[in-house]
């Protein structure tokens, strides 16, 4: 029987009265590779910033390997949208994928170990950013600095790895990269990874959940049209192997679908 690592009951998170996330069931089982899909708005960040404890729920409980959120975050890695990353600090890679080290109780200049400097310098090496430990973060292309950012998350150890959005703004070759590198460390660890990529679930990912305020659909990557249309609003249509999803037929309002 497979070990639930994530078990998420009855989540209900509100903003200023309006509903956010809506009666959430989930569990995901360890080393899952699952995909959240789901319109703008629909409450898939909120979803993993309520696993990282960093919203905190109006109701609802989860259980991070049977441990609540304060102790469980503990076991997680977390890869934000490369949007939310500040490229113009002056910092280079090496010292970036350190920061993973620190924890709670250290401060933020304080020195690294030998054992840190090596895991670092063996994680830059298995995702080929060895080569450019020095540069300047905001000198990298976005395929390179995504793997940055997962390698800072990958350096803490951690049993789950959340990722926000990590093949957005990327072409091709680099979306092919971040997948393939993904599907390498879902060997070890669990992933769940936010994405509008619907091209890419059929080749990479191993179960899919449809969000939009309510948990439409959850299971394995054979997702129906059905459940797409139901979960986005409008008809969605499914496009695998490399091409990217577009909507179909006409809509009323403007609001924007992705």
């Amino acid at each position: 029987m497979e070990e639930s690592v994530i078990v998420i009951k009855n989540l209900n998170v509100f903003f200023n009265e309006v509903p956010i996330l809506k009666d959430i069931e989930l569990k995901v089982n360890e080393k899952q590779f699952l995909a959240i899909i789901g319109p703008n708005g629909g409450g898939k960040t909120t979803l993993l910033k309520v696993i990282l404890g960093l919203i905190e729920p109006d109701s609802g409980q989860v259980k991070i390997k049977g441990l609540d959120i304060k102790e469980g975050r503990k076991l997680i890695g977390y890869v934000p949208q490369i949007s939310d990353f500040d490229k113009h600090f002056p910092i280079n890679v090496k010292d970036v994928i350190l920061m993973g080290r620190i924890s709670d109780k250290q401060g933020f200049f304080h020195s690294y170990s030998q054992k840190d400097i090596n895991l670092v310098e063996d994680i830059m090496k298995d995702l080929d950013i060895f080569d450019f430990k020095d540069k300047q973060i905001g000198r990298l292309s976005g395929g390179q600095l995504q793997r940055v950012l997962i390698g800072r998350a990958l350096v803490a150890e951690p049993e789950i790895l959340l990722l926000d959005e990590p093949t957005a703004s990327l072409d091709a070759e680099s979306r092919s990269n971040i997948y393939n590198i993904l599907r390498d460390i879902n060997d070890e660890i669990t992933i769940i990874v936010v994405t509008h990529d619907l091209s890419a679930i059929s080749s990479y990912f191993d179960s899919v959940a449809c969000l939009n305020k309510n948990l439409h659909y959850h299971g394995d990557k054979n997702i129906s049209q059905e459940d797409v249309d139901q979960v986005y609003g409008c008809p969605i249509e499914l496009i695998a192997h490399g091409v990217s999803h577009r909507v179909l037929g006409n809509h009323s309002g403007d609001e924007q679908h992705d």
